[in-house]
């Protein structure tokens, strides 16, 4: 009984501290608050966050928490979230001027102007005189093409508010944006007088006299700005870059060698020495001063400006262990993913591209050099309606951004809109963007304009494949077969090397010059510049002209060259299966499977050669490998259908009638699968389905034997003989594996058919 009673005490004495300790909502709310206002103090913005969303799930409209929500998100660069805080403080109270004020510049950032203007003109209602939404709504209306009342604005700011550095700058750069030019020179002079310690001034009026020419000038105000700023890092840097703009090489070291020395422990000098001899194409010396800068500060900044220049001297392997680091290390940075995805695409690496970039796509899809590199990937991929989709995207955000505009002409290019290609090229001058568009105004029979990108590609770079192959492809819509195999005979001159240029004149020759004259020049080209497509391409000139021998030894010396490719494996078996050597060609597919397990083309090669040589169970067995690594493949299912209904043993029925279906289902328009399928259904006995498919296969390939022997078959099997006798004459217009049972058909038809008239005659 003494033990119950203690455990009661207990029990009592843990309900009444729990009573005691429990705490209100609104307590809990505001230690919610508290807290997250100390992280903020501390500057630990992603501890502050998760406090404040604590509380705003107790009072989810608390202004005051939603506002601090935002700026919290600001500090941790998630401007998505801090607008969404903003925009929902605004809708809980609409008079709530604070609210507006960042969404007012968070519109202006995000270049929605109209409701940019909405929230400042809101705001100046209640606060007239609000200096910096007087600055954001001129801004707004000026980039909303209302030039006239944002100058008016500004004029007002500068008269009236007090006079600051980044008002004078504003009003300037507007008054140039204007073309008031004088005005913007003469007010930044009067601001740099009234803040002689404005360094941005100065800078700023350099800025201006070099954009009219005036070096001299601009020399003087950049000097003074360096000179008021008491030696800063950065007005010094500033003053640096100013002189390797204007090539005053001696002003350059000087100036260099003074900031080096005065900030030996900062890596700014080091990285700006980087880029400047990168732009000289001095790498070496880029490199020396990048590794110096990132031995100073090992950061993301340091990194990536020594990946860069590595990725510049091909030093593919270092530069990518830089970029993978800064990714660890830096998760939720853009620029490393971007520079390593470049890295990938260059390697033709898609899918690593594509996986590096994710976070980038996710949060800047429509920034130029995302959906630039994307696109490059999936167009890699053959997915040229993912890039479609994505490139048109970024366009609608940029859509006079050259590199954009380029790569949706690759696009319409790979898709055949050659029409769209040529609006997507205008105003970019490039020798890419002009061969594609030579190529797609003669596609769609514009020759002029054909003829005009040929011109332009001979201008810049006349001696260029892409050029002499612009100007074959147009002298040849204009009917000048000779002039554009002239140009031919230049281009394999010039580049004996290229496979696309050796092939089209391997085509053109022959009917020129004839078979033999063509083997020579080629083999001599071959002889001199020994490629796996120029022995390729000879191969098949010899093929063509009946000399298999020669053929054969030019593929073993393609293969020689690249005993790695594959490709080169498959045209041998290719060659062996054209020329009737079947024991040869199947000898080679088993040595490709052999090798490469997964070849599934190899595989269905073997499988046919098998078909054809009647090794029917072989054919099986290699078919069944082929849909055990890829269900889905309908070929493999549509043959060995064929071959499981051809046994004719009812067992084997059901899963020739899967096959075939599976088969229908990947190749719905395929006569020949509608062949299959139509056949498995006679063997069911289901004659009619047969005719129906049967029919199908006819509307597509009505001479084909086999299928109209196959429909006399249905027909016949439905008491339809006279119906047959028409399918029955038509496959025996031609020779087919079955032409016998078929002639057999139409006689025992035939005479039954006399039979019966000379019954009726009778």
């Amino acid at each position: 009984m003494k033990r119950y009673r203690q455990i009661s005490v207990v029990l009592i004495a843990c309900f009444l501290f729990s009573a005691g300790c429990s705490k209100t909502p609104e307590e809990k709310m505001a230690d919610y608050t508290k807290s997250a206002m100390e992280y903020m103090e501390n500057e630990k913005y992603d501890e502050a966050s998760i406090q404040l969303r604590n509380a705003l799930k107790i009072a989810p409209d608390n202004v005051e928490n939603l506002i601090a929500l935002g700026k919290v998100q600001i500090k941790r660069k998630k401007p998505r979230e801090a607008f969404a805080a903003f925009l929902r403080a605004s809708k809980a109270d609409p008079e709530n001027l604070e609210a507006r004020e960042y969404l007012a510049s968070m519109f202006l950032l995000a270049k929605q102007y109209t409701k940019a203007i909405e929230q400042c003109r809101f705001i100046l209602k209640h606060k007239p005189r609000d200096e910096k939404i007087s600055l954001v709504l001129a801004q707004s209306l000026f980039f909303s093409d209302k030039k006239e009342e944002a100058v008016e604005i500004m004029e007002g700011l500068m008269r009236e508010a007090t006079l600051s550095e980044g008002l004078v700058i504003n009003a300037c750069q507007m008054y140039l944006g204007a073309g008031m030019g004088d005005k913007a020179l003469s007010t930044a002079i009067k601001g740099a007088e009234l803040l002689p310690k404005s360094t941005k001034i100065r800078f700023f009026i350099s800025d201006i006299y070099a954009g009219r020419k005036e070096i001299k000038k601009a020399t003087f105000w950049a000097q003074k700005a360096y000179a008021v700023s008491g030696n800063d890092l950065m007005a010094g840097l500033a003053l640096t870059r100013f002189y390797a703009e204007h090539n005053m090489d001696s002003q350059f070291s000087s100036m260099l060698d003074k900031l080096k020395k005065t900030f030996s422990d900062k890596p700014e000098p080091f990285l700006l020495e980087a880029r400047v001899l990168s732009a000289k194409k001095d790498i070496k010396g880029a490199l020396r001063a990048a590794r110096h800068a990132r031995d100073l500060d090992d950061s993301l900044k340091t990194s990536l400006v020594l990946a860069q220049l590595l990725m510049q001297e091909d030093n593919i392997r270092e530069a990518t262990d830089l970029l993978v680091k800064g990714i660890e290390e830096n998760k939720n940075a853009m620029e490393p993913r971007i520079l390593l995805a470049k890295i990938y695409l260059r390697e033709k690496k898609a899918e690593q591209c594509l996986k590096t970039l994710e976070p980038a796509l996710e949060k800047m899809s429509t920034m130029p050099d995302v959906a630039y590199i994307a696109s490059s990937a999936y167009m890699m991929q053959g997915k040229t309606d993912k890039a479609n989709v994505l490139i048109d995207q970024a366009l609608r955000r940029t859509p006079d951004n050259p590199l954009l505009n380029s790569m949706m002409a690759r696009i319409h290019f790979r898709q055949g809109k050659y029409k769209e290609v040529l609006r997507d090229i205008k105003g970019i001058r490039s020798l890419q963007m002009f061969y594609i568009g030579a190529i797609s105004a003669i596609k769609t029979g514009d020759n002029e304009t054909g003829r005009h990108y040929a011109d332009l590609l001979s201008e810049i770079s006349p001696d260029a494949w892409a050029s002499q192959h612009a100007r074959v492809l147009a002298d040849l819509s204009e009917g000048r077969d000779k002039q554009a195999f002239e140009t031919m005979k230049d281009a394999i001159k010039a580049h004996p090397d290229n496979a696309q240029a050796l092939s089209i004149y391997a085509i053109m020759a022959p009917g020129i010059q004839g078979v033999d004259k063509t083997i020579s020049r080629i083999s001599d080209i071959c002889s001199q510049n020994s490629t796996t497509a120029c022995h390729m391409i000879l191969s098949n000139l010899f093929e063509k002209d009946g000399e298999k021998d020669e053929a054969l030894g030019e593929l073993d010396k393609a293969i020689a060259l690249a005993p790695d490719n594959p490709m080169l494996n498959q045209a041998l078996a290719s060659f062996y299966t054209r020329n009737n050597m079947t024991q040869k060609a199947m000898d080679e597919y088993n040595n490709i499977l052999n090798t490469s397990p997964d070849d599934l083309n190899a595989a269905t090669m073997l499988a046919l050669l098998y078909q054809k040589k009647e090794r029917f169970k072989d054919a099986e067995k290699i078919y069944d490998y082929i849909l055990d690594k890829d269900p889905s493949n309908g070929l493999a299912a549509n043959n060995l259908a064929w071959i499981l209904a051809d046994k004719g043993k009812k067992r084997d029925l059901p899963r020739a009638m899967e096959l075939s279906q599976k088969a229908k289902d990947a190749y719905p328009e395929d006569p020949r699968i509608a062949d299959t399928l139509g056949f498995v259904y006679l063997e069911k006995d289901m004659a009619v389905n047969a005719e129906s498919q049967f029919s199908f296969a006819l509307e597509k390939m009505p001479n084909a034997p086999e299928i109209n022997y196959h429909m006399a078959l249905a027909l016949i099997r439905q008491d339809k003989q006279k119906e047959a006798v028409f399918y029955l004459k038509k496959a025996l217009e031609q020779e087919f594996k079955d032409k016998k049972d078929a002639r057999k058909c139409l006689d025992e038809i035939m005479d039954e058919i006399m039979k019966d008239n000379k019954a009726k005659g009778d």
